[in-house]
């Protein structure tokens, strides 16, 4: 049931949980540049995976399938640029 949002514009400690609850700004297009997993330049254009907060990888190497975006350009096998507008 997870859902991709955007990318937090900043980083606060939310370490206190719902007690101590912060909140982010969150931008919802653009192309950020993520960390990734055995990543290819035939995989510009597919869908990026979330893998965890702060890599992307591929359907097959994705556990729980929660889309974040497409590939959008191809920097190594462990950096890839994600268009994250989701329209």
């Amino acid at each position: 049931g997870y859902k991709f949002l955007g990318v937090a514009a900043e980083y606060v400690d939310n370490s206190a949980g719902a007690n101590g609850a912060k909140s982010v700004r969150v931008w919802r297009k653009g192309v950020f540049e993520f960390g990734a997993s055995a990543m290819a330049i035939t995989k510009i254009c597919e869908c990026a995976y979330v893998l965890d907060d702060q890599t992307v990888g591929t359907a097959a190497q994705a556990t729980n399938d929660v889309a974040c975006g497409k590939i959008a350009g191809f920097k190594s096998a462990t950096s890839v640029l994600v268009d994250i507008d989701m329209r």
